[in-house]
């Protein structure tokens, strides 16, 4: 059998293997299967403004192989990956463990009724002015609701429970106008399901206790059966996020009960001090839509804070050692608010995360297709930016390439001489090099290395989605 047959009758193999570990692409001796293609495309579709079609498939593809073609030189020059790009990807490896958890533990177990689904919905025409009344603990806040079903004020009491907060203490507790997504789940339900004046029992939330008064409340007065069955699908997708929140929460707290997680209080504490002050600038909405909500410059300087103690152990989690590198390699996948909050919040949510990570590996997800290729397309986009950056790096013009450019270009120039123009030129013909270096240097890799695309499976895969 020659070498091309073999090659053929290997493609057609792999062409000919169940749908998602069909392969989609060959790239010398690197594949892409329909699973890394999906992962990848989800990407890119989700993005506002952006629409399924044959034309965006294919480029897609198309940027995935340039993106294999330029990871693989990486590796290949023996520029690989260093220890926090390392950390990087395992920790994003964690990060799909802990989606895949939720999904098959969690989220699988809800189930949301019409009814109810139509209650949300009208909350979600609605805004609720409350107050309420915090604690750390249900005996706390116990006893003072039996003060309240005794006749005590509200207000009054709002002053003693918040003597360290000027602002609550002074306005009764208030917390202005909201909406229903804006309060998890029970304290939502609750405070939209009070009558105006009046005051819940205690409530339990992530963050302790709450005794909820309702003070007034706002209502959109034009709503109609067509506005809920347009809505119907949107309004699901937020009730089952906000009881997919609860019940996670509560999963995590018999998960820690049966766990064996040990905290060493000197090392947290430097590891505190190390990164006190560090991230600074308020939440916003934007953090909520972002996947990873530290910036690049904010991860830089988290990774400087703990650059003198990175093997330190600060805890461990049923006989694992929690380090500080893990700690702040763990920080870039919480939730920005909870960073912001501050630092015991951060403790329990990282612990929290090892705890899944765990039961996620002893269940068996980490072997699971889509695990494997979101973290291969995460570990290839980063080395593929790297990449970039030497091939971008790494242009360089000279004199008389500048000259030559010149002399292109001097008809644009009328009564201007080289010496004048030359800085200009320069900076313009090195940008345009700059420009044009990754995609001559993925063309010329395409000339050594052999390349079959097989679009036609992605494309019946995704028809096939439309037709459902």
């Amino acid at each position: 059998m020659t070498l091309k047959t073999l090659s053929i009758t290997l493609i057609l193999f792999l062409f000919s293997l169940p749908v998602n570990a069909q392969v989609v692409a060959i790239i010398g001796q690197d594949t892409l299967t329909l699973t890394d293609f999906r992962v990848a495309y989800l990407d890119v579709v989700k993005k506002p403004g952006i629409f399924d079609s044959k034309e965006l498939r294919e480029k897609v593809l198309n940027d995935l192989i340039d993106g294999r073609i330029l990871a693989t030189e990486v590796r290949k020059t023996g520029l690989l990956p260093d220890e926090r790009i390392k950390n990087k990807v395992n920790h994003y490896g964690n990060k799909v463990l802990r989606e895949i958890h939720y999904d098959r533990v969690i989220k699988s177990g809800i189930k949301v009724t019409e009814a109810a689904n139509e209650e949300t919905y009208q909350f979600t025409q609605e805004q609720r002015k409350i107050s309420h009344l915090f604690f750390k603990t249900k005996k706390q806040a116990d006893s003072v609701y039996a003060l309240i079903k005794t006749g005590q004020p509200f207000e009054k009491l709002a002053a003693t429970v918040f003597k360290n907060d000027e602002k609550l203490a002074a306005t009764g507790g208030d917390l202005g106008w909201v909406y229903w997504d804006q309060l998890d789940y029970d304290l939502g339900m609750t405070a939209f399901r009070l009558p105006v004046d009046s005051i819940s029992s205690p409530v339990k939330s992530p963050f302790g206790y709450h005794i909820v008064k309702v003070t007034s409340w706002k209502k959109n007065p034009l709503i109609t059966r067509q506005q809920y069955e347009l809505s119907a699908s949107k309004t699901k997708v937020q009730l089952v996020s906000k009881i997919g929140e609860k019940m996670a929460a509560e999963y995590l707290s018999a998960l820690a009960k049966r766990s064996k997680i040990q905290l060493f209080p000197e090392a947290l504490k430097k590891l505190q001090t190390n990164l006190e002050g560090k991230l600074k600038r308020q939440p916003n909405q934007m953090d909520q839509t972002a996947e990873i909500q530290l910036s690049d410059q904010e991860i830089k300087v988290i990774e400087s804070g703990i650059e003198d103690i990175r093997n330190l152990p600060v805890a461990s989690v049923n006989g694992k050692i929690i380090t500080a590198s893990d700690f702040a390699g763990a920080m870039t996948y919480l939730p920005y608010s909870v960073l912001y909050s501050g630092f015991g919040n951060t403790v329990d949510y990282v612990l929290r995360d090892e705890l899944v990570n765990q039961e996620s590996v002893q269940m068996g997800f980490d072997r699971s297709d889509t695990v494997r290729a979101k973290t291969e397309l995460f570990e290839t986009q980063l080395l593929e930016l790297d990449m970039r950056w030497i091939l971008i790096r790494s242009v360089t013009i000279t004199d008389d390439e500048v000259r030559a450019w010149f002399e292109l270009k001097k008809g644009n120039f009328p009564g201007a001489d080289f010496e004048t123009m030359k800085e200009i030129l320069h900076n313009e013909l090195l940008n345009l090099k700059k420009q044009q270096a990754v995609p001559e240097f993925v063309a010329e890799k395409k000339k050594e290395i052999p390349i079959t695309k097989n679009v036609t499976i992605i494309n019946d895969y995704y028809d096939r989605l439309l037709k459902r």
